[in-house]
């Protein structure tokens, strides 16, 4: 049991880690899943008025705290891979396939010794709520990972893929879970930049 809200299964895929070699997909799409397009960090707690003016009180409630889940899970990774520790409060923010997807990337960067420094923007924008068929909140984002870069921990070498876009978007899907909500989906476009 993870924090009192039930049991987390999470397995690696077969394949993914081979030899002593980093799989560079497990990098781009780790490296991609903590990315965003703004100068700064943005304020995690912005009024519901200021997400979506015409959503219902219940909307809008909804909207803020997925929009807070999403800032506090790009925190935490940010922490993480800085790192490349697995941070317990990644729980808090992300489930299904993006917790999976965050640990497997953790698990490959802390065995080849591979952290982040500097930092990445992003400032979701939540474009829809909806309670029917099930309750999911749909934000997008344009992550920039201009200034954080991968690093050999050891030797401070680069680690950064050639060629990778450094700044892509990514659609997330927030779920309601144990009485707040948490990032469920993490979409990530990088064959363009936005």
């Amino acid at each position: 049991m993870v924090g009192g809200r039930g049991p987390r299964v999470l397995a690696l895929p077969r394949g993914v880690l081979r030899g002593n070699v980093v799989p560079w997909g497990v990098l781009l799409v780790g490296t991609l899943l903590i990315s965003g397009c703004s100068g700064r960090a943005p304020d995690p707690s912005p009024s519901p008025s200021a997400l979506a003016p015409s959503l219902d009180p219940a909307s809008a409630e909804a909207a803020r705290q997925a929009r807070d889940a999403y800032i506090n899970l790009r925190e935490t990774q940010i922490t993480a891979y800085a790192k490349a520790s697995f941070e317990k409060d990644l729980e808090k923010y992300a489930g299904d396939n993006a917790l999976a997807a965050i640990w497997q990337s953790l698990f490959v960067y802390q065995r080849e010794g591979i952290v982040f420094t500097g930092r990445p923007a992003f400032n979701p924008q939540v474009t829809e709520v909806r309670f029917q068929p099930y309750p999911q909140v749909t934000l997008v984002d344009c992550f920039d990972r201009s200034s954080w870069k991968a690093v050999v921990s050891k030797t401070g070498r680069s680690a950064e893929v050639a060629d990778q876009n450094t700044r892509v978007a990514v659609t997330a899907l927030a779920r309601p879970y144990a009485g707040g909500w948490i990032i469920a989906d993490l979409t990530v476009d990088g064959s363009q930049t936005c």
